[in-house]
């Protein structure tokens, strides 16, 4: 008798066991294909970053604008450092510096712009590209009257220009000649608080901007024959100008930004 009620109890003791078994395969399956989409994420992040890493090591001269790049505040580099950089390199000085663009005419328009003044041996590496498509020296160039100006698309909208327009910046009167559709360089830049306005270096001083204390860094890049001949004239420049006081880059450090963000992934 005793043997006949087991039966029934253990025929449903089998029955939990199954369910219970089912159900425990269920939820491994659930943790295996939790398991697998995590390291798949995982390694996906992890050749993403190595992609993007890659990119910034192939292209860093580009970004930097050059194999070294030496950033001065508020004053420009000595004849005495100017004539040992040009005897060891080839050099290009870009001034960076905020400015108010402004529409001609009474009640006009104005708008903060990032005004990069370039001299003719920009961009080292790399190309600006404009539209209408044209020598970045020709679109910057005085014709006699005005000097010349690219400027971001963005500034267009803002300012409610177009090309062939005129704007002044400081006492300067510019003629909008091109539109930036790429600088080479840009992504080297820490930030922005306005787009870009590009003009000629010799067209600087007309503005009236350059004035004791005002806020402008002016970028000595360099271009040299090997990455190799870049890392000693780096430990020479150190060496022979102590107290200069420029901040020095190379390529490894062209997009510092980029890097940590990455990096941190």
């Amino acid at each position: 008798m005793k043997q006949a009620d087991a039966s029934p109890g253990l025929g449903l003791a089998l029955r939990l066991a199954r369910r219970e078994l089912r159900g425990g395969l269920k939820g491994f399956r659930i943790f295996l294909a939790c398991l697998m989409l995590g390291v798949a994420a995982i390694a996906g992040v992890g050749s993403v970053s190595e992609a993007v890493l890659a990119g910034l090591r192939a292209e860093g001269r580009t970004l930097l604008g050059g194999d070294l790049d030496l950033r001065l505040a508020h004053r420009e580099a000595s004849a005495e450092e100017t004539a040992w950089l040009t005897a060891r390199a080839e050099v290009s000085v870009v001034t960076h510096l905020r400015a108010m663009a402004r529409t001609t005419g009474e009640g006009g328009r104005r708008n903060l712009v990032e005004l990069r003044a370039v001299d003719g041996g920009y961009p080292l590496y790399g190309a600006v590209e404009l539209d209408p498509a044209q020598p970045l020296e020709r679109a910057l160039a005085f014709d006699g009257a005005v000097w010349g100006a690219a400027v971001d698309r963005n500034l267009l909208a803002r300012l409610e220009i177009v090309p062939g327009d005129r704007i002044k910046v400081g006492h300067a009167l510019y003629q909008v000649r091109a539109v930036l559709d790429r600088e080479p360089d840009r992504t080297a830049q820490a930030f922005f608080l306005g787009p870009s306005l590009m003009v000629a270096a010799a067209s600087l001083p007309a503005t009236g901007l350059v004035q004791p204390g005002s806020l402008i860094h002016r970028h000595y890049r360099l271009r040299v024959p090997t990455t190799a001949s870049a890392a000693a004239l780096r430990e020479d420049l150190e060496a022979r100008f102590p107290e200069a006081g420029w901040r020095i880059r190379d390529t490894s450090e062209a997009a510092p930004g980029v890097r940590r963000f990455v990096e941190r992934l």
